[in-house]
């Protein structure tokens, strides 16, 4: 006859059991994808970068000021987490990768002859979040587009004096500023037994601001605008160039050209869509939608 302690030995057991083999299972349709299920824990300030663009975990743990990084490299990523505890000020950073500076732009259909354009930002990638969310202090979701790099104009004696042929060949010459990423597409996808403040607010700027007191509701903030055209070099530039002769020589030709094709090239840079759904009941591995 088994004791009182045995038996609670084994409803215990079989308990565990059961919580396990839900926290590792994956839904057949994913199988092929050889998708696991993780427990991730940031630390308080750390950060890390997704490895893969699907992300299925069964406990998901941000610290205070910790960050989830996804690299702009990847055009799609998606988050499954059936248990999420987020601290204060919590990043998952998925903004464009800025253009560089000194680099000139690749860009189609457009020969660049006396002018140089900077370097694009990249397109941010797109975010599917499936978040069973049971602590949370304040999230941020940056999917902003990539800057484009400003125009590399030096006003130095040394640069000014060189000749047409020595500037233009020279890759820190750049007249024209790059071109922004389109903002990420985010798909929020939530449940949650408390109350969630969801807002959307324009990030491009977020660095240069000073860091404002986190908000003690429980809010996600969502950024996914395109990225930055830095145009006060350029503008400087053509602005002054009338009283240097060594820059006025300098204009570029084809100037209508030029400008049409940044109206074309602006206009296919897109602010990212977001659209939110909160879920009543604890969403399951199978609900989420790899795109």
């Amino acid at each position: 006859m088994y004791t009182i302690s045995k038996i609670t030995f084994i409803v215990l057991l079989l308990t565990l059991w059961v919580k396990s083999s839900y926290a590792q299972y994956i839904p057949q349709s994913h199988r092929k994808s050889n998708i696991k299920l993780h427990t991730i824990k940031i630390k308080k300030g750390q950060q890390i970068t997704a490895a893969r663009p699907v992300l299925f975990c069964d406990t998901l743990i941000m610290e205070d000021e910790s960050t989830l990084r996804v690299p702009h490299t990847i055009k799609s990523f998606t988050l499954y987490a059936l248990y999420c505890k987020i601290g204060k000020r919590c990043t998952i950073a998925a903004r464009g990768k800025d253009g560089k500076v000194g680099v000139i732009g690749k860009y189609k259909n457009l020969e660049i002859n006396s002018t140089k354009i900077a370097e694009a930002g990249t397109n941010a990638p797109h975010l599917n979040l499936y978040l069973n969310i049971y602590a949370l202090g304040n999230l941020v979701v940056d999917a902003t587009g990539g800057k484009g790099a400003p125009a590399q104009i030096s006003a130095t004696p040394e640069l000014s004096n060189l000749s047409s042929a020595a500037r233009l060949s020279s890759n820190a010459w750049t007249k024209i500023p790059g071109i922004y990423g389109s903002g990420g597409n985010v798909n929020l996808h939530y449940h949650s037994p408390i109350v969630i403040n969801i807002k959307k607010k324009n990030l491009k700027n977020q660095h240069k601001r000073r860091r404002k007191k986190a908000s003690k509701k429980p809010e996600i903030v969502i950024g996914n605008t395109v990225g930055n055209m830095d145009t006060r070099a350029a503008n400087n530039y053509f602005r002054t160039s009338n009283y240097n002769p060594n820059i006025s020589r300098e204009r570029p030709r084809g100037g209508i050209f030029l400008s049409g094709f940044i109206a074309r090239e602006t206009k296919k840079r897109k602010n990212g869509q977001f659209k939110f759904t909160r879920k009543g009941t604890v969403i399951k591995p199978e609900e989420a939608k790899i795109k």
